[in-house]
């Protein structure tokens, strides 16, 4: 959940900025860092992709019908 936060506030910060600041009057520095930017946020995101997260799942078998979630995740608010 955070890295998908984590890649949320990344790219709002990047589309808020190019919203802000046309690219055609922005320096290649402020352009790199966008670029860069967005580049982190994808690679958090490829992380948490179903492909990944299932096989972190599979190999600890942790959504196994006789595993009990709440044994493995703390859930808050109930």
């Amino acid at each position: 959940m955070q890295r998908l936060e984590q890649a949320r506030q990344i790219n709002g910060f990047v589309s808020q900025y190019r919203t802000l600041f046309p690219q055609d009057t922005m320096p290649a520095s402020c352009q790199s860092l966008l670029r860069w930017a967005s580049a982190v946020a994808n690679s958090l995101l490829a992380e948490v992709s179903p492909a990944r997260l299932a096989l972190a799942l599979d190999k600890y078998q942790l959504m196994d019908d006789a595993t009990k979630i709440d044994s493995w995740v703390k859930v808050t608010g109930e």
